[in-house]
């Protein structure tokens, strides 16, 4: 089949994903007037009738990235606005951006309108989940599907998923070590530091006679996707025409993520090595066990220094103004 290249000029190159965003947006609207566009709908959807137009050789110029649920349609902000519905925890979206009288009537406009009405009937709000099945179809590592199912197991993703009755008949052990022996051969330094020691954790927990708690696990299991993915999305098989800047903002928000996951693993390492002192002796875990637990010493020490300097000021006001120490 021939390919339509559709490039326009450089000041328009976004023309037809603003159509495609417009589309999805206005037809959620249209078939389920009592449903409120989510973000995550609405991010599945418009990358998904991309996909699919590009397999029916329609192609044209279209920003996403691969992150913690799939996919994310990028370089949205000035046409989509994104409004928080504390209520239902998800974040809305809502069109702000140019007419549609100014958007295209081509084949290939006609084609986006079509797939995105297609898209929303096969896929309706509450059954999304088969569409990410679909978007994780293309997912540039098969690390991204294996570790999903380790997800689905565990009830943090895939509710309506097709693969939820298989992934459930499946031990959550086996689908780990499937998991990690797809795990990039080739980039992701900072999550490859890691690697040896959240397998180690996850097989030790999720043994028939498992170390630590579910809950434990299923954290474990969390922080290390959130470290993935936060540096999956800067890798050049995690986005597609991703504006500089943006990646720049990412590679900052990575640098924390990773501290902060160094923190919390370590919490757990200590946490489950002081509860299964056997487990101080595997080499990947025990410097970051000795390391955790003298960190956590220090921030104790300086605690009580604090509560000591606090107690010393009140005392002393207590004797300007007379009144007793507060204990």
């Amino acid at each position: 089949m021939a390919v339509t290249m559709v490039m326009g000029r450089d000041e328009e190159w976004l023309h037809l994903a603003r159509l495609l965003w417009y589309e999805t947006i206005q037809g959620i609207g249209r078939e389920y007037p009592d449903e409120k566009p989510s973000s995550m709908y609405f991010h599945k959807i418009t990358v998904l009738s991309y996909f699919r137009l590009k397999q029916q050789g329609i192609e044209f110029k279209f920003p996403y990235s691969w992150y913690l649920y799939g996919t994310e349609a990028e370089n949205t902000g000035r046409d989509v606005e994104y409004l928080p519905d504390e209520d239902a925890h998800r974040t809305l979206v809502k069109w702000r951006g140019r007419n549609i009288d100014e958007f295209r009537q081509d084949s290939t406009a006609d084609a986006i309108r079509g797939m995105v009405k297609r898209l929303i009937l096969e896929f309706p709000p509450k059954e999304a989940e088969r569409a990410v099945d679909e978007i994780y179809d293309n997912a540039p590592f098969e690390f991204q599907r294996k570790y999903r199912f380790v997800r689905i197991k565990i009830g943090t993703t895939g509710r309506g998923s097709r693969h939820g009755e298989s992934v459930h008949a499946m031990e959550i052990g086996q689908l780990i070590e499937e998991a990690f022996d797809e795990f990039p051969p080739y980039g992701f330094d900072v999550p490859r530091r890691y690697q040896e020691v959240i397998h180690i954790l996850l097989d030790r927990m999720s043994r028939p006679q498992p170390i630590g708690t579910f809950a434990l696990l299923s954290e474990v299991i969390e922080e290390f996707w959130g470290l993935f993915c936060t540096y999956l999305r800067l890798d050049p098989l995690g986005n597609v025409l991703v504006d500089r800047k943006t990646i720049e903002r990412w590679e900052d928000y990575a640098q924390m993520k990773f501290e902060i996951f160094q923190r919390n693993i370590g919490d757990i390492i200590v946490e489950l090595c002081n509860s299964a002192p056997h487990l101080k002796e595997e080499q990947a875990l025990a410097p970051i066990y000795e390391k955790r637990s003298r960190e956590q010493s220090e921030e104790a020490q300086t605690i009580d220094e604090m509560a000591d300097v606090f107690e010393d000021i009140d005392s002393t006001l207590a004797q300007l103004y007379g009144r007793p120490a507060r204990r």
